[in-house]
């Protein structure tokens, strides 16, 4: 019989992450309607609404643009390369390993269609490394 994982224990630091998650994001909200001084930089703490303001200006848009066009971009490539990869992985990878091996290397634990070993390439195992010589 298993185990069971007392799940209180994940209580309290799932709490304090929660905490510290809202925490910041609820700070970064605030902050979001100050604004900064022009000539020295320094915070001014009066709410407004100057920061969306600029945001809708030309050249924050063509830079929202770019960095969903990058995302979109990267998104895309990365599929491109991950699923005929992961397909390999999933599909090739297995029927090459054996069902036993002598040296001692890991085997599929997935078995093939008739069942474990019963093809001809899942009884195929890889050569094992050439015997190291010692002087």
């Amino acid at each position: 019989m298993r185990k069971k994982f007392p799940a209180g224990l994940l209580a309290a630091p799932l709490a304090w992450l929660g905490v510290a998650y809202l925490g910041a994001l609820a700070t970064i909200f605030v902050t979001a309607f100050f604004t900064t001084d022009s000539f020295t930089g320094a915070v001014v703490r009066d709410v407004s609404l100057q920061n969306y303001r600029e945001v809708l200006t030309p050249t924050y848009l063509g830079i929202i643009g770019r960095t969903i066009l990058i995302a979109a971009l990267v998104t895309v490539l990365c599929i491109l390369i991950a699923v005929p990869f992961a397909w390999f992985m999933a599909r090739v990878v297995p029927a090459r390993l054996s069902c036993s091996s002598p040296s001692g290397r890991p085997t599929s634990s997935r078995p093939t269609r008739g069942g474990p070993c019963s093809s001809p390439a899942a009884s195929w195992s890889r050569p094992s490394a050439p015997a190291r010589v010692t002087a």
